[in-house]
């Protein structure tokens, strides 16, 4: 691993092959993978590095936990697979306290800790398998109860558990409360819920990974950052079931960090939500950078999506030179959110520039401001962009900079202030700009 700032002096190493695993898609080897990283673990500190090596094969495994100073290095050719056994796992929740067990691969208070590729010659694509088929028929089960209203059949088979959480079942990689974390050159796929997670962790590298779960698994978000910051998602390829990245800080407040000094680049979404800031945005959304990406196939591109109950102060968001390509909604700011996907049909673009009755400000409002876009393309799109903020807290300073869209419908906006600067914006249905109440978008030519 290369931390920056920091050189090992000293390295310590443990091959698991040497401990008696075996890589035959057969043995189970998490004693023996937790021996290794226990063993690295003891000996590592910030002037040792610690490395398990795992050889190429098949390594079936249960929950691991990761430790301070130690990087678990897998061959390229080497696939590290969950047990298909839930009884060895934790459910995970949002919301709840870390536990163990709740990841395939966790980490909880470690600094300087990873995962990554092994090879002399530079490639990646060593592969961790999550077996997401174990879970997911009872989730797509749960789902459709919930799709068809039967809300009470959710709370009785899941009690405790908030809808939006969907069936209760393990994540396949965590770091929770973590510093300096490293994950390069990796292929993750079928999760069997949420893939890559962050939760309170600061100076995290994410580079060359891709994330690849089935478009119809449930609640497979590619990567969530949660109240954390200074974090890198670079060169990175998500195609997901549900939101490919999301940015949130909790459904209350409740003292936990807001996320900030964020940045996503050099990146291919392809099915799932896109890229969403939200809903979970009560303790604060900061500065997220959006640069050099493709959304391709994807519900929604950019969406920032808050509401009078989890909100706070959110932005700045930048996103530049980014494509959509039958993306259904390129960008979509809400403050009004209640859990739909996407924005409806026609009648619910004309709702979107209705009126809406103002509400008192609060702890929770959400104060969305400064949103940036700037070298945006967006061709076979359903809705072009929808802007709505709120009568209490408008959203403010928002900018779309050399943006060009082509869609069914065009723009809706509502309780906005901000700039259209060199943009075009073409509508086959309707108007392409569609401007509701305290609407204050200038629209622009600059040389």
């Amino acid at each position: 691993m290369r931390y920056e700032g920091f050189t090992w002096s000293q390295q310590v190493e443990v091959n698991v092959w040497d401990l008696g695993g075996r890589g035959d898609g057969r043995t189970d080897n998490t004693a023996v993978l937790q021996q290794a990283i226990d063993q690295v673990a003891a000996q590592a500190s910030a002037l040792c590095q610690g490395i398990v090596l795992v050889p190429a094969g098949t390594w079936l495994t249960g929950p691991l936990e990761l430790k301070s100073y130690v990087t678990l290095r897998l061959d390229v050719e080497t696939t590290l697979k969950a047990l298909p056994e839930p009884t060895r796992f934790k459910s995970a929740y949002i919301g709840a306290p870390f536990a163990p067990g709740e990841a395939l691969i966790y980490a909880h208070r470690a600094t300087h800790c990873g995962i990554e590729s092994w090879n002399k010659e530079g490639a990646a694509a060593a592969t961790i398998d999550g077996n997401g088929a174990t879970w997911w028929p009872q989730a797509q089960e749960a789902r459709t109860w919930l799709k068809n209203g039967e809300v009470e059949r959710f709370t009785q088979a899941f009690p405790g558990v908030v809808t939006a959480n969907g069936m209760p079942r393990p994540w396949l990689i965590e770091f929770s409360e973590c510093s300096e974390v490293e994950l390069t050159g990796l292929e993750i796929t079928n999760s069997p819920m949420w893939t890559l997670v962050l939760r309170n962790c600061e100076r995290v590298l994410i580079e060359q990974v891709n994330i690849t779960n089935p478009e119809s698994a449930p609640n497979t978000d590619g990567i969530d950052v949660v109240s954390s910051r200074d974090v890198t998602i670079t060169g990175c390829s998500v195609d997901t079931g549900d939101d490919n990245i999301a940015i949130k800080s909790g459904l209350k407040q409740d003292g936990a960090p807001r996320s900030e000094r964020i940045l996503i680049d050099d990146f291919y979404f392809e099915h799932g939500h896109g890229l969403s800031v939200g809903s979970e945005t009560a303790n604060g959304i900061g500065a997220v950078t959006v640069a050099r990406g493709t959304f391709e196939r994807t519900g929604t591109g950019i969406r920032v999506k808050t509401a009078r109950d989890r909100g706070n102060q959110i932005g700045p968001l930048e996103v530049r030179q980014v494509k959509l390509q039958q993306v259904e909604t390129p960008l979509l700011l809400t403050c009004s959110y209640a859990g739909q996907s996407g924005v409806g049909d026609d009648a619910v673009m004309e709702a979107l520039v209705a009126p809406l009755e103002a509400a008192a400000p609060s702890a929770t409002t959400p104060y969305v401001h400064d949103i940036s876009l700037e070298d945006v393309t967006a061709r076979e799109a359903k809705f072009g962009l929808v802007l709505s903020g709120l009568p209490e807290a408008p959203l403010s300073g928002v900018t779309l900079r050399n943006v060009k869209v082509e869609s069914q419908y065009g723009l809706a906006a509502r309780y906005v202030t901000g700039a259209l600067v060199n943009c075009d914006i073409k509508a086959t249905q309707g108007e392409p700009l569609r401007f509701g109440p305290e609407c204050a978008l200038e629209v622009r030519t600059e040389a």
